[in-house]
C-alpha cells in the first residue's frame, strides 16, 4: 500500500483514535503486589521440585516391569532356541554311523 492510499489512512486514523482512547487505561494501584502474592500462594501450595530420588523412583516404576518383561521374553527365546539346537544335533548324531 502506498502511504496516501485511503485504506492505509483509515487504519492509521483508527489506530490513533484507539491510542487516544486507551491512553488512560492502566493497572490499578497494587496490581503488582496482588500478582506477586498470587505467585507466592501458588508456589507455597504446589509440591516442591522432584528430587533425584523421586526421579529414580519414577523411572523404576516403569523401568523395572519393562526390564522383567524383556528378560522373560529373552529366557523364552533362549530355551526355545536351545531345544531347536538340541534336536538338530540329535538328528546329526543319529544320521552318523559309528564304527566301534
Amino acid at each position: 500500500m502506498e502511504p496516501n492510499e485511503p485504506g492505509l489512512m483509515e487504519i492509521e486514523d483508527a489506530l490513533e483514535r484507539l491510542r487516544r482512547e486507551t491512553d488512560r487505561v492502566g493497572a490499578r494501584g497494587g496490581f503488582e503486589a496482588r500478582i506477586m502474592a498470587a505467585v507466592e500462594r501458588e508456589a507455597a501450595s504446589s509440591p516442591t521440585a522432584p528430587s533425584f530420588v523421586d526421579g529414580v523412583r519414577r523411572a523404576a516404576w516403569f523401568g523395572v516391569p519393562g526390564a522383567l518383561l524383556v528378560a522373560a521374553l529373552a529366557m523364552f527365546l533362549a530355551v526355545r532356541e536351545d531345544a531347536i539346537t538340541t534336536d538338530s544335533v540329535a538328528e546329526t548324531y543319529a544320521a552318523e554311523d559309528f564304527d566301534l
